[in-house]
Parts: structure tokens; C-alpha cells; sequence
């Protein structure tokens, strides 16, 4: 089977998703935005992914900004987390390097 996703769209715990939740609604607070706010309904759906053991299950709308992102960042970088969470500019979790099937295509991360 093929990766789809880097390591970071492992199952998160409860308190990995209250976290990012929170964080999510103080960027909403601060910068109010469509976008912003695809990134907490992603957080809640991932939330709803903890409960039932899996990295994400879709229970609210509204998170295809977010799922968008997140395809687009895969493609470029190997990595479903923006460019200031990587290191080095590669994944955090050490996924997906130097080569990795993604999304059906091969990249070769220089």
C-alpha cells in the first residue's frame, strides 16, 4: 500500500488534539480567515479520528481548505505540517526521505 500521507498524519492523543485545537483557534482569533477556520474544523475531525483510533474520520464539514493545504504541502515537500514545523527543511518525523511514493507519483527530495 501506498503512503499517502508523512508520519505526522499518524493517530494524534487526546492532548496532541487539544493542543493543536487550541492552537488553531487563537491563529482564528488573531487572523480571522476561511482558512483559519478549515484549520479547526480539520483539528476537530482529527479529533473525532482519536476517539475512534484512526489519524482522522470527517464528522463536520468544512475542512477542504485545510485537506487542500495539506495535499499541496505532500507535493512539494513530503510533509502535511507547514514550512516552520520542518527541520532542515524536511519532515519532522523523518518520513518520506529521500524517496517515497506519494499520492501515486514518485519525488526525489534532493
Amino acid at each position: 500500500m501506498k503512503q499517502k500521507y508523512c508520519n505526522c498524519h499518524n493517530t494524534l492523543t487526546v492532548k496532541q488534539c487539544i493542543m493543536a485545537l487550541k492552537d488553531e483557534v487563537v491563529e482564528f482569533i488573531q487572523e480571522p480567515s476561511l482558512d483559519e477556520f478549515s484549520d479547526i474544523i480539520y483539528c476537530v475531525n482529527r479529533f473525532a479520528g482519536t476517539i475512534t483510533k484512526q489519524p482522522y474520520l470527517k464528522v463536520l464539514p468544512g475542512d477542504k481548505t485545510h485537506v487542500d493545504k495539506i495535499r499541496k504541502r505532500m507535493m512539494m515537500y513530503g510533509c502535511i505540517r507547514s514550512t516552520k514545523h520542518l527541520v532542515k527543511g524536511r519532515c519532522p518525523n523523518g518520513s518520506l526521505n529521500p524517496i517515497q511514493t506519494v499520492i501515486g507519483k514518485q519525488f526525489k527530495w534532493n
